[in-house]
């Protein structure tokens, strides 16, 4: 089997804007940027997670994706006003924290994502 084939599930991935309300207050409005992205979801294993920890990221996930895939991280200045993007499997959502090329590979990125309740 081929790696896209191990590819099982489908996302879409969701890019937001900052909405501004009469009070002031921030929040994101969300529009698809990508639909039917061949996905597959992992949850992260104990090495993962101590890598997430030393990235100083709060990840629950994995998504790996196919090469090219347009999706965005969480920035690492917040301060920048840009949002990351978002990855809806099913029906839940998953706030994109950072994204990597898998290495040596070339077919493939994985997401390091976290769960939004």
């Amino acid at each position: 089997m081929s790696y896209l084939g191990l590819l099982n599930k489908t996302c879409t991935i969701q890019r937001a804007t900052a909405t501004r309300s009469n009070r002031g207050r921030v929040s994101p409005s969300w529009a698809d940027s990508s639909t039917g992205v061949k996905c597959s979801l992992a949850s992260l294993s104990g090495r993962d997670a101590m890598q997430t920890q030393g990235w100083g990221i709060d990840a629950d996930y994995k998504v790996f994706l196919p090469a090219g895939t347009d999706v965005r991280p969480e920035p690492s200045d917040s301060s920048s006003g840009a949002m990351p993007d978002r990855i809806v499997i099913g029906s839940v959502n998953y706030i994109v924290k950072r994204v990597a090329d898998i290495p040596g590979r070339g077919k493939s990125l994985v997401a390091w994502v976290k769960r939004q309740d």
